[in-house]
């Protein structure tokens, strides 16, 4: 691995990984949460977010940041910027369901429930370091998530050089996007909000690269 100062640092340091066709990467991240002052955060307007790749959501822990969830972009139209606020949104998220009338039947008068999208809310306890969930329909307030948000922070990954969006990825290069995204979340240590079997089976073991990233802390997998 090679993490050299590079002069121009917001184009993101680089990396290598062993095991995936595509070798060379770079990775970049603001060390700041996501949410601040209520809202998305200013940094996500940075051009490295232009790129498709993998982003790395990271809790405080009380020996570095620890993993928290793993995606991926590598779709024509996709990049990072676009991945990290639809998975921002989603925890904001609802949808209204009609409750049904005692024959059974939906009427258009019918009372509407609204269900948060969400399957689970992640609940984090920053001393301990310890990330559990909490059912849904838990009566999460949005200060609460904006909170827990507010305590998250983004590592990015991206293949170099990276195609801008609007032209198709290589193949080559969309298979080691979601091969680096399956081998963090299938080799994880820690605890995850991914769902496992939604990201491709990995043998490849990229964690000792990963830890060795400087981002000011160490990374706990």
């Amino acid at each position: 691995m090679n993490n050299n100062n590079l002069e121009d640092k917001s184009a993101g340091q680089p990396v290598s990984f062993q095991g995936l066709k595509v070798n060379e990467w770079r990775y970049w991240s603001a060390m700041k949460p996501v949410c601040q002052d209520d809202r998305p955060a200013e940094w996500l307007t940075h051009k490295f977010l232009d790129k498709r790749g993998v982003y790395l959501w990271l809790l405080p822990h009380p020996k570095g940041m620890r993993l928290m969830h793993v995606g991926c972009s590598y779709g024509k139209c996709s990049n990072l910027r676009h991945r990290t606020l639809c998975h921002y949104n989603n925890y904001f998220a609802f949808s209204d369901y009609e409750e049904a009338t005692h024959d059974g039947l939906n009427h258009s008068d019918n009372a509407r429930t609204r269900i948060r999208r969400l399957d689970k809310l992640p609940s984090y306890d920053k001393g301990s370091g310890e990330l559990t969930t909490i059912p849904a329909n838990n009566h999460a307030k949005d200060d609460e998530i904006r909170h827990f948000l507010g305590q998250v922070h983004v590592l990015y990954l991206a293949p170099e050089p990276c195609p801008p969006v609007g032209i198709r990825l290589p193949d080559d290069m969309a298979s080691s996007i979601r091969a680096l995204e399956g081998a963090m979340v299938r080799g994880a240590n820690v605890e995850l909000t991914n769902t496992r079997s939604k990201t491709a089976v990995s043998d490849t073991n990229i964690a000792n690269a990963v830890r060795a990233l400087d981002i000011g802390h160490r990374i706990i997998l």
